[in-house]
């Protein structure tokens, strides 16, 4: 495991060789979003196992802010699983003096692949609408025929420059309420009666519950349970859209989504 986080950790450092997109700036207005995508893969040995890890990222070129928070997504979880009680910075430069930087990535011997430990980390722009951006962020670890595959969201608020949390679209006292419309949502998508339990999923007292991953789009706001979350590999991700007209008076005024309201 230690040889795996300082490995991810190489990558990020040496992200920017592997930048070849332009910076984006698709809307107009001095608020659009410019970021240029970064990519970077490596395979490393030792004695017993390889590694093999890509990450993609998009570099914020004009919201520093954004970019931070990205960073952080990418090295938080190093700075706590390796190094939870150092300060960061102290943590890159230790590395920087025991660990060789990662081998030339035109040179891998794509043969070792297999039976290697593969890990793909993304962060990708999911949508970006006026003062609104999603980002997904996506990762894979595998080794064999059934990876494990997360996907996260960040909803950023981009006049603000903030990240966007549930309280900050949604009125005071709104989880009860929204849990029940999001439970009759699932029910009808599952195929569940109304008063039939939920002995089968993986909610806590069988009480259905939504989780914190949420993504904001024009139509509703989307709650995603990824794999094994509340159900077998095998169902997959399990996706809940949950149409504006349902939720109008759980919804703050001016917001973000006051956009899609109609």
């Amino acid at each position: 495991m230690r040889f795996y986080l300082v490995l991810i950790l190489s990558l990020v450092l040496f992200a920017c060789k592997g930048s070849k997109s332009k910076f984006v700036s698709d809307n107009a207005g001095p608020d659009t979003i410019r970021y240029i995508y970064k990519t970077t893969d490596s395979l490393n040995c030792d004695s017993e196992n390889c590694y093999y890890t890509s990450i993609k990222y998009p570099a914020i070129k004009n919201k520093p802010a954004l970019n931070d928070t990205l960073n952080h997504l990418l090295f938080s979880y190093i700075d706590q699983a390796y190094k939870p009680n150092v300060d960061f910075i102290d943590f890159v430069k230790s590395y920087n003096k025991t660990t060789n930087a990662p081998v030339d990535t035109t040179r891998i011997d794509r043969s070792k692949l297999t039976g290697a430990l593969v890990a793909n980390h993304v962060i990708a722009f999911k949508l970006q609408i006026k003062d609104l951006a999603v980002l997904e962020i996506s990762d894979e670890l595998s080794r064999g025929a059934h990876p494990n595959f997360n996907v996260n969201f960040l909803n950023w608020d981009i006049k603000t420059d903030k990240a966007i949390t549930a309280d900050d679209i949604f009125i005071g006292n709104y989880k009860a309420p929204l849990t029940a419309i999001a439970e009759k949502i699932f029910r009808k998508k599952r195929g569940i009666q109304k008063r039939a339990k939920l002995s089968g999923y993986n909610f806590e007292n069988d009480i259905f519950a939504l989780n914190n991953n949420f993504y904001i789009t024009s139509k509703g706001i989307t709650y995603l349970y990824n794999r094994y979350e509340i159900t077998a590999y095998s169902e997959g991700e399990i996706e809940l859209v949950i149409p504006y007209q349902l939720i109008k008076n759980l919804l703050r005024p001016n917001t973000v989504v006051s956009q899609f309201i109609k």
